[in-house]
This record gives structure tokens, sequence and C-alpha cells, in this order.
């Protein structure tokens, strides 16, 4: 009976079903985001960036992220978005100690802004106005 428990115990560690606490742990943590971008909009897409190296997937920025979405879907951590030609944008820094967003600034497209990291972002993209 005893074996049998140790080969179960041992199946289960190399399938990854049973791991020590320690790594568990670390996988938690490694599982929490640092920031995010979120895109405010309902209907427009907006380009966000994983590393701000100036080497980016689809040329301006890694991936698309739909209305209402996270980069959460994607990465823990996210450095920067680009907004398209004919396109600004109003962007939010949540402010974890009053728990809600607080608007930043307003910038006109098209560009690519970096994001002060450790701090999540909401951008709502707009038609800029003449």
């Amino acid at each position: 009976m005893r074996i049998l428990r140790s080969l179960t115990v041992a199946l289960l560690v190399t399938v990854g079903l049973l791991s020590s606490p320690a790594v568990v742990q670390a996988s938690a943590k490694a599982a929490i985001p640092q920031n995010y971008i979120q895109n405010f909009s309902e209907t427009i897409n907006i380009g966000v960036i994983h590393n701000f190296d100036l080497n980016y997937t689809h040329g301006n920025y890694d991936t698309l992220l739909g209305p209402g979405h996270r980069t959460t879907e994607f990465w823990n951590n996210a450095e920067g978005f680009y907004i398209g030609p004919g396109w600004c944008a109003r962007l939010y820094m949540f402010d974890p100690y009053e728990n809600s967003w607080v608007y930043d600034w307003y910038i006109n497209g098209p560009t690519i802004r970096s994001v002060v990291p450790n701090y999540s972002w909401g951008v709502a993209p707009v038609r800029c106005s003449s």
C-alpha cells in the first residue's frame, strides 16, 4: 500500500497535478498583473505594446486590443499604446487609493506612447476634432 501511495504521488507531481507549496506560490505570484491598459471604447480597437522597445509585431504595436478589453488577456504588463491617423485619445490613470479612474491628458494621433509602469491606464479613442 505504501509503495502504491508513493507511486501515485510521484505520478501526480510528474503530470503537474500536485506540486510543492513553493511552486504553487511562485506561479500564483507570476500571474498577478503588474499593470494593464484597458480600451474604454465600445467600438474602436487600439494598438497596444508589450515592451516599449520600438520593435513591435505589427509595426507600431504588438496586438490590437478590442473595445472593453484589457491587456491582461495577453501579458502581465503593458508598456504603451498606438493611436492611428485621424484619431485622438483621452488617457486615464487608475488611482488605487481612490479606486477610480482619473483623467490624465488628451493625445493627438497618430502617435506611439509609453505609459508609466506599475499604473494601469484607460485609453478612450475618439475622432480628432478639427
